[in-house]
């Protein structure tokens, strides 16, 4: 893997997930947490924090967090795309390894850091 950044080379340390809120958050609301959803995009340490929401959240996008709110959020939940924002996770974290797993990409990252080791 290398940075995503255009032109950069450098070996990534993050990666982006999005997170999108609902209406009224951050007031505790039962059964209301907000949305998230990672990205396969990956940034080196001097690249974090170039991505923005808004750069990711495009119509597409924002239809599929909404059918996600539907599915898996109480009745009543509403996406705050406004409040929207970028986390970056690193990309030795367990949950993001997972996230790749099952994208099956992840064997292959620990296979070459195995070999570079």
């Amino acid at each position: 893997m290398k940075c995503d950044h255009t032109g950069c080379k450098a070996e990534p340390i993050r990666a982006p997930r999005v997170i999108v809120p609902y209406v009224g958050w951050p007031a505790p609301i039962p059964g209301f947490t907000p949305l998230r959803m990672m990205t396969t995009l990956h940034y080196c340490q001097p690249h974090v924090g170039e991505l923005k929401a808004e750069d990711i959240l495009t119509a597409k996008v924002k239809a599929d967090f909404e059918d996600m709110a539907r599915a898996k959020r109480p009745l009543g939940f509403k996406c705050d795309f406004e409040a929207a924002f970028v986390e970056y996770l690193l990309v030795t974290t367990p949950e993001y390894r997972d996230f790749l797993d099952r994208l099956d990409v992840g064997r292959l990252l620990r296979r070459l850091t195995a070999e570079a080791s």
